[in-house]
C-alpha cells in the first residue's frame, strides 16, 4: 500500500471494496468540514487521485502558501493546478494526467498539416518509381477527401472529419454511393498508416478507429454481346478505319485506356504488348496476352503510336471519348455503359479460362475484383462467338439480320476458330 502524507484531523484515506472493484475511499469528517456541516466521502479508482483531491481541499479550506512558495510556483500555476484538478473530478491525478500529455500529444505537436502530410507522401511514393498518373490520382483523390481539413494538423485529424470526408456528396451534388464511400476510405487509409510510420499520429488514436466502410454489393457489369461488338468493329472499319486496331486492342486485351493512348507499335510482340513501367497503374512493367482473336486485327503491322487520331493532343484520354462518342453514333447504340469495353474483356476472358487468376492477372487487377464482377458475367455461347470475332467473321455477322431462333448463320458456322493461345 502507498504510504500516504500526513492529512489534517477530520480527514481518512483508506482502501475499500463493493466486492467487485477494489477502490480508494476519502472521509471528510467534520473536525475538518466544520460543524454545520455535511461529512462527505469520495471513492477513487487510484491512491494518487485520492490524494491530489485531499490536497486540494485543504489547499480550499486552510491555503497553503508556504508550500507554494517552497515550490516556487506563481499564483497562476496554482490557480491552473487546482483548475485541473477540479476538471479531472478524481478520475486521474495530476502526475497521470502530466504522463498522459506527454505521452499522446506532446509527440505529435511537430507533425506537419494535411496539405504538407500529402506532399510528403507523393514525395515518398515517388521514390518507389510509381507510374506518373498514379502520384496524380493519389495526391488528387486525397486532396479532395481531405479538403475540409487541409489546414489542420494531421495529428488533429478526428474521426468525426474522417466520417463527413466519407459520406460527402459526390461532385453531381448527389450522395455518394457504397463503392465511392469504400474507395474514399481506402485513399484515406493510405495517408494515415504512413502518418502513423512517420510518428505523426498515435495509433491508438487513430482517425480510422471506429470508422465503418459500407457493405458493397456489386452492381452487374455491362458487357457487349458478341452482335454489338461486330457492329463497333465493322462501323470503324468503314467510317473510322483510324479506331479499328485501338478498339480490338481494348476488346480482346487487358490493356487499360492509359496503357493504349501510350501504346506504340514497337510494343506489339508476338505472343504480348509489353507496356513500359511509366504508363502503367502500378509503376512496374505489365507483359499482356495477345489472344489469337486479337492477333488478327494487329495484321498488317503499322509504326508509331497505335492511337494516332490525335497528333500533338495532350489530353489524348478526351480526344478517345470524341472518337468513340462518335463511332457509336455511326454504330447505332442508343445507350452506351462506362468501361464497357473492359468489362468486354474481362468477362469473355474469365468465361473461357474459369480462372480468376489467370484473368486477374491479364486485367492488372486482384482476383477479389474478379469474382466480384466477372464471374459468370456471359454465357458460354456467346463467350465462343465473341473470341471468333476476327476480321473476317465480324462484317457478315454485324449485317446479319437478328436470328429470333438462337441458331448459327452459316456464316458464323464456317466462321474460323481461333486457334488456342
Amino acid at each position: 500500500m502507498p504510504k500516504a502524507p500526513k492529512f489534517p484531523e477530520g480527514i481518512r484515506l483508506y482502501k475499500d471494496t463493493d466486492g467487485v472493484s477494489i477502490y480508494w475511499r476519502v472521509s471528510l469528517g467534520v473536525k475538518f468540514v466544520g460543524k454545520g456541516n455535511k461529512a462527505r466521502k469520495k471513492a477513487f479508482s487510484s491512491h494518487a487521485a485520492a490524494v491530489d483531491f485531499i490536497q486540494a481541499e485543504v489547499e480550499k479550506k486552510h491555503g497553503n502558501p508556504e508550500e507554494a512558495k517552497k515550490l516556487q510556483m506563481t499564483e497562476a500555476e496554482v490557480l491552473d493546478a487546482k483548475y485541473a484538478l477540479h476538471k479531472l473530478k478524481g478520475r486521474a491525478s495530476l502526475v497521470e494526467a502530466a504522463e498522459a500529455w506527454l505521452k499522446h500529444v506532446e509527440p505529435f505537436k511537430t507533425a506537419p498539416t494535411v496539405e504538407n502530410a500529402i506532399k510528403t507522401l507523393g514525395e515518398s511514393k515517388k521514390k518507389e518509381e510509381l507510374g506518373d498518373r498514379h502520384l496524380r490520382e493519389l495526391a488528387a483523390k486525397l486532396n479532395r477527401f481531405f479538403r475540409g481539413v487541409k489546414t489542420k494538423k494531421i495529428s488533429d485529424v478526428t474521426r468525426e472529419d474522417v466520417e463527413a470526408a466519407r459520406d460527402a456528396m459526390d461532385a453531381n451534388n448527389k450522395p455518394a454511393s457504397a463503392s465511392q464511400r469504400i474507395k474514399r476510405l481506402r485513399y484515406a487509409a493510405i495517408l494515415i498508416n504512413f502518418a502513423e510510420e512517420r510518428g505523426w499520429i498515435d495509433p491508438l488514436r487513430s482517425p480510422l478507429r471506429g470508422v465503418n466502410a459500407p457493405k458493397l454489393i456489386p452492381d452487374p457489369v455491362h458487357v457487349l454481346s458478341p452482335k454489338e461488338v461486330a457492329m463497333l468493329l465493322w462501323t470503324a472499319q468503314q467510317s473510322m478505319p483510324g479506331m479499328v486496331v485501338p478498339l480490338a486492342i481494348k476488346i480482346f486485351s487487358g490493356v487499360r485506356n492509359p496503357e493504349l493512348f501510350a501504346l506504340r507499335w514497337e510494343w506489339i510482340q508476338k505472343k504480348a504488348i509489353k507496356v513500359p513501367a511509366a504508363f502503367t497503374k502500378t509503376g512496374r512493367m505489365r507483359s499482356v496476352s495477345i489472344h489469337t482473336t486479337l492477333s488478327e486485327w494487329l495484321k498488317p503491322a503499322g509504326k508509331g503510336l497505335i492511337f494516332s487520331l490525335a497528333p500533338g493532343v495532350k489530353d489524348r484520354e478526351a480526344a478517345w471519348l470524341d472518337h468513340l462518342q462518335e463511332l457509336r453514333k455511326l454504330a447505332g447504340f442508343d445507350t452506351w455503359h462506362q468501361n464497357c469495353l473492359r468489362h468486354c474483356f474481362g468477362s469473355y476472358h474469365y468465361q473461357r479460362e474459369r480462372n480468376e487468376n489467370t484473368t486477374a492477372f491479364e486485367m492488372g487487377n486482384s482476383p477479389g475484383v474478379i469474382r466480384r464482377h466477372y464471374v459468370d458475367a456471359v454465357d458460354e455461347e456467346d463467350c465462343k462467338l465473341f473470341w471468333r470475332m476476327v476480321p473476317v467473321f465480324a462484317e457478315p455477322y454485324a449485317q446479319q439480320k437478328e436470328d429470333s431462333s438462337g441458331s448459327e448463320s452459316e456464316d458464323q458456322k464456317d466462321a474460323p476458330e481461333p486457334e488456342p493461345e
